[in-house]
């Protein structure tokens, strides 16, 4: 069985946000008759799959983590496939639209993540919503300039 708290703590969210994001009411991850129905389970077991800071999934996944950290660019530019790459043809062919996987940036640390979407809309399956009750997003794109 999917453990919501197992997740909430991997996505770093309550709750009622792992609810909402997951399409899911928070009776669906709070109370337990309902947390174990089939379709209560096959959401947040799409869920969980993205999730590849955990061994397990990885290993189900057939990820190593090297695969994860290999640097990408000198062998792409040299017309090879990273194997990041190959990871996300076979993730994207199994239907999977997104990933949460550990940062592998300059100065990242081991709580550090970055979440990855190659398919993504405004609606239900593959919906992305952005919670920002803090506020600490920008509003436009001028921060990236």
């Amino acid at each position: 069985m999917v453990e919501p708290d197992r997740l909430r703590v991997a996505l770093r969210v309550t709750k009622g946000e792992l609810a909402a994001a997951s399409g899911l009411s928070r009776d669906a991850v709070s109370k337990t008759r309902r947390l174990q129905a089939p379709a209560t389970q096959a959401r947040l077991r799409e869920v969980a799959e993205i999730i590849l800071t955990d061994a397990a999934t990885m290993a189900a996944h057939e990820i190593g983590a090297a695969d994860l950290a290999c640097a990408w660019k000198d062998p792409s530019a040299r017309g090879l496939k990273p194997p990041s790459w190959a990871i996300t043809e076979r993730l994207v062919a199994a239907g999977i639209a997104g990933i949460i996987v550990p940062s592998f940036a300059k100065g990242a640390v081991a709580p550090d993540i970055n979440v990855v979407f190659w398919d993504w809309t405004l609606a239900a399956p593959h919906q992305v919503r952005v919670i920002d009750d803090d506020q600490r997003l920008p509003k436009d794109a001028s921060c990236w300039r």
